[in-house]
């Protein structure tokens, strides 16, 4: 922690007069005996917990914390803008993805912010999350966050060796759905897994990809279903995603293959709304093209791609404040767009997972943002809102 307490140290007395001022430096909570001469803030952070002494969780998430604000705060001005631009990235660790070795590279280059398992034994998992765990404990880096498609009809082909479940379709009552819900969680922990994309909160009629992964056909059952499962996932401090925004399930079509278009209005809307109130933390949007309805037309773009949908209207209209994170950009959707992973930055998602190249994205809006100050500052919120969604999970921060 030794870069960590350079940054920190010369903010001392500003922060700790800060934190006088607000209340949480308290003569009961900062007594000058027993803090060392020559202590660092950095090492009162990490080791002493004089001014901190918590632990944070999901359920901080949403709330407005002066706390949370300030450790992030400092972990920004630790950060070089190349770093702040890699903590927006996920990439892929599998079979059909990058190698562990490729991506231990790429961990090494650019510090990237996460990784997400595709096809891997388990017993190589648990290996690869605490081997990359100390890879950024020696670079004095913030801890990546690991993610999967924890869906019960996709977990055990991404996590091979664990036990298939019964698809998200064929649970038919509450306590199936918690019990299978549970079972991912439990999978999830034990791996050290913080963040999963799921539910599905698409209608099932598109059986050429959704189909059995949707909990159905019927809003209030599936919203009903998605409430528990995200339930059980955030009260495990395990961070659920709603996808594939503006819904993927009505519509016939794969955006693996191609890009597909809903007509009007997206049906699945209503469950987002629904789901957003609720307060899940995480949203995926999908690589749906929407047309023939000018208040969601996204202009021949996938909602990726699109700033109406991602920012006028998730985060705006539907007054999403989680974090936005893009489909898989290596899809054939976005294939034939220019530049897709820094279209969907500038479209508003907060996270682009599994970019089609992390190395020209990282120098090219690391460039971006000296040039135009609109983009840097929602560039810098995205940041500020990963960081603090680790601090919440105890990646970068944990008593």
């Amino acid at each position: 922690m030794q870069k960590f307490s350079k940054i920190l140290d010369r903010n001392f007395i500003i922060i700790l007069l800060i934190l006088i001022s607000i209340g949480f430096a308290s003569a009961d909570i900062i007594d000058a005996k027993l803090i060392p001469k020559d202590t660092t803030l950095g090492e009162v952070f990490t080791k002493n917990k004089w001014i901190f002494d918590k632990s944070y969780s999901l359920k901080d998430f949403y709330s407005s914390n002066p706390e949370i604000d300030l450790l992030v705060s400092n972990y920004m001005d630790f950060l070089t803008d190349e770093e702040k631009v890699a903590q927006l990235l996920i990439i892929p660790i599998g079979s059909n993805a990058n190698s562990f070795e490729k991506a231990e590279v790429i961990a090494r280059r650019y510090k990237v912010g996460g990784f997400i398992f595709l096809k891997n034994r388990s017993d190589d998992v648990k290996n690869y999350v605490k081997e990359l765990n100390e890879l950024y404990e020696r670079m004095n880096m913030i801890k990546p966050i690991f993610s999967v498609d924890g869906e019960p009809a996709l977990l055990h082909m991404r996590l091979e060796g664990t036990k298939p479940l019964p698809y998200a379709g064929s649970i038919i009552c509450e306590d199936e759905c918690v019990d299978v819900s549970r079972k991912i969680a439990d999978t999830l922990e034990s791996f050290g897994i913080k963040y999963n994309f799921a539910p599905v909160c698409d209608y099932s009629e598109n059986t050429d990809i959704i189909g059995s992964r949707s909990f159905g056909g019927d809003a209030n059952h599936i919203i009903d279903f998605c409430k528990i499962f995200i339930d059980e996932m955030q009260q495990r401090n395990i961070v659920a995603t709603a996808k594939h925004f503006p819904g993927h399930g009505t519509i016939n079509g794969d955006t693996h293959g191609r890009l597909i278009y809903i007509q009007g209005i997206p049906p699945e809307l209503e469950i987002f709304q629904a789901l957003i109130d609720y307060g899940v933390i995480s949203i995926m949007v999908g690589h749906i093209a929407v047309t023939d309805n000018g208040e969601y037309s996204t202009g021949g773009k996938p909602s990726t791609l699109s700033r109406k949908m991602v920012t006028e209207i998730l985060k705006h209209k539907m007054g999403f404040k989680g974090i936005v994170i893009t489909d898989a950009m290596t899809m054939n959707a976005v294939s034939g767009f220019k530049n897709p992973d820094i279209q969907a930055l500038k479209a508003g998602c907060d996270i682009v997972l599994m970019p089609r190249d992390e190395s020209s994205f990282i120098k090219r809006v690391t460039e971006l943002i000296q040039e135009d100050k609109e983009l840097r500052l929602q560039v810098l919120e995205s940041v500020r809102k990963v960081l603090k969604l680790k601090v919440c999970l105890g990646i970068i921060y944990k008593k």
